[in-house]
């Protein structure tokens, strides 16, 4: 007698071009309780419909299989509930379908949040691109597969809290969405506004879901055994730069907001980025640099308004998002008020210290092209990559004069067997004539790896060893004027698309003297560019016709 695998490994081997085949898989799916088969079926009754749009009869057999499948599926996987729930919404008038592209991470996210596979989410989008009622959405669905748990939403303010309350509400009641269909005997019993909280199922102590302000009655009303969710945590940027209001912010969420998660409790934030002191900020500094936290299970999505392309995450179909020309003249009315560094904070989701910035965008050179004539000289310097989260960090250096144009970088995280190679591969592209690396740590040897392969690669570079033994800060700071005064970086309209560009103009505007910076490879590297240049003689030799 086969067993239910062995059925099921049959019947995907026959033609699932039959509903009646594709039929007998779901219904195998429902026997063994397999939640996520039931999705993949649905996907693939999808994908039938679409081939099958000349066939009526077929594509509605199917579509029959697709919805009982779906259905199934939405009481464990997340994205099936967000689409079998609008199903009798025009499809211009539904959440999910119009930005499941740009949403899917967060959707990912958020089922590993209910499978347990996360204790922490943190999540950040631009304003307005659905971050927070894709939530409302992942909480109704929790609250309705686990009607017993207790789950708290907290914003900074009461009617931000409401207006919560109210979409959840909405999601409940309003009959063009299917949650009864999906979750019967789990519907609402129990509404307060005033109070904003919804029960399920049945009268309980605490509610299924309760929706406050940060700063109205948390301790002893409330409770939280399934989901807590911090969303916006800050009013604006004018709290977010105050010490004061920033200060109490925190404050209330250590005592008042995370104490009211039970233990197994997951916790999931939400917010557009003000500061790198913000409650997200301040969490995840807590987290990374505290051994107590070293196996605590967290995930960090952040999607920026404009990609490494310079193009937008949030082109949502029927113009229901942000396409890219809206968000480059954003940023441009932020340049314009000299105050770039809100645009890379709320809409990049980048939040950087803005006092003590030591190479500030205004304060660097740029160029469009690089002069028309031959280079005194193409040298680069590597600030090499062992192991760890640190950059290879490798810009080239064309030298006319005094200036020295940064036309081309490697600036990369990868395992250093990509980045050595990486880091070979520039030298030749670019016939960088010479380049020193430092030799610190594992620096000698990977030096001596790209000397190989540049010479694997038929180019002769001249590759030089230094040992540094100067304090990093003190470099950096010392060299900052030279390269303010002599340095020349690509105008931003050159290099959209080099992705590796974008990473190092972004580490070297957000460096700052007074805070504590992620990454410094790419001011530390850029100092030993500044050393070494202004050390060197550069000189181009011309060959003349004696006098005589």
């Amino acid at each position: 007698m086969m067993d239910n695998q062995e059925i099921i490994r049959r019947l995907w081997e026959r033609d699932t071009t039959d509903p009646k085949v594709v039929d007998m898989l779901y219904s195998m799916a429902v026997n063994t309780e397999d939640h996520w088969m039931s999705y993949d079926i649905a996907g693939l009754c999808q994908k039938r419909i679409a081939e099958f749009r000349s066939d009526p009869r077929r594509a509605y057999e199917f579509y029959g299989v697709y919805e009982k499948a779906l259905k199934y599926a939405a009481d464990r996987v997340f994205e099936a509930f967000l689409i079998f729930n609008e199903l009798d919404r025009p499809a211009s008038e539904r959440f999910y379908q119009p930005r499941m592209k740009q949403l899917k991470p967060i959707v990912d996210a958020l089922q590993e949040i209910a499978d347990g596979e996360l204790e922490e989410l943190f999540i950040s989008q631009p304003p307005r691109t659905g971050k927070s009622t894709l939530v409302q959405l992942f909480l109704v669905w929790y609250a309705k597969t686990h009607p017993e748990k207790a789950n708290l939403y907290c914003s900074y303010a009461q009617g931000v809290a409401e207006a919560f309350y109210d979409g959840c509400l909405e999601f409940l009641t309003d009959p063009t969405y299917r949650l009864h269909d999906m979750f019967p005997g789990n519907d609402l019993v129990y509404q307060n506004k005033q109070n904003g909280s919804l029960d399920l199922r049945r009268h309980k102590k605490f509610k299924s879901i309760n929706c406050k302000s940060l700063y109205g009655q948390l301790n002893g009303s409330m409770d939280a055994s399934g989901i807590l969710i911090g969303d916006d945590l800050l009013s604006g940027i004018e709290e977010a730069l105050n010490p004061e209001t920033l200060a109490k912010c925190l404050l209330r969420v250590n005592n008042n907001l995370l104490s009211r998660a039970k233990q197994g409790c997951a916790r999931i934030f939400i917010a557009t980025r003000w500061s790198p002191l913000d409650p997200i900020g301040s969490r995840l500094n807590m987290i990374e640099t505290s051994p107590e936290y070293a196996n605590l299970r967290y995930k960090v999505v952040n999607v920026p308004a404009l990609d490494e392309n310079d193009e937008s995450n949030f082109d949502y179909d029927y113009g229901v998002g942000f396409d890219t020309e809206y968000y480059r003249k954003l940023r441009a009315q932020f340049e314009a008020g000299d105050d770039i560094a809100s645009w890379s904070a709320q809409y990049q989701g980048e939040p950087y210290f803005r006092e003590g910035l030591l190479f500030p965008e205004e304060s660097l050179r740029r160029y469009y092209e690089l002069p028309d004539a031959k280079p005194d000289a193409v040298v680069g310097i590597c600030d090499t990559k062992d192991t760890g989260k640190d950059y290879a960090f490798l810009p080239v250096a064309y030298i006319y004069g005094k200036d020295v144009y940064i036309d081309n970088c490697v600036c990369d995280n990868s395992l250093p067997e990509v980045t050595d190679v990486r880091c070979a591969e520039i030298l030749v592209h670019d016939k960088v004539q010479m380049c020193r690396f430092e030799s610190n740590s594992a620096g000698g040897r990977i030096a001596d790896r790209v000397n190989d392969m540049v010479k694997e690669r038929g180019h002769n570079c001249h590759i030089t060893k230094k040992y540094t033994t100067a304090n990093k800060l003190t470099k950096i700071i010392q060299y900052s004027s030279y390269v303010k005064e002599h340095f020349l970086f690509r105008d931003r309209t050159t290099y959209a698309g080099m992705n590796d560009y974008v990473k190092m103009m972004k580490f070297l505007t957000h460096y700052t003297i007074d805070g504590k910076n992620k990454h410094d490879d790419v001011p530390d590297g850029l100092s030993m560019l500044a050393e070494f240049v202004e050390s060197a003689v550069f000189c181009q030799v011309e060959v003349v016709k004696p006098f005589f």
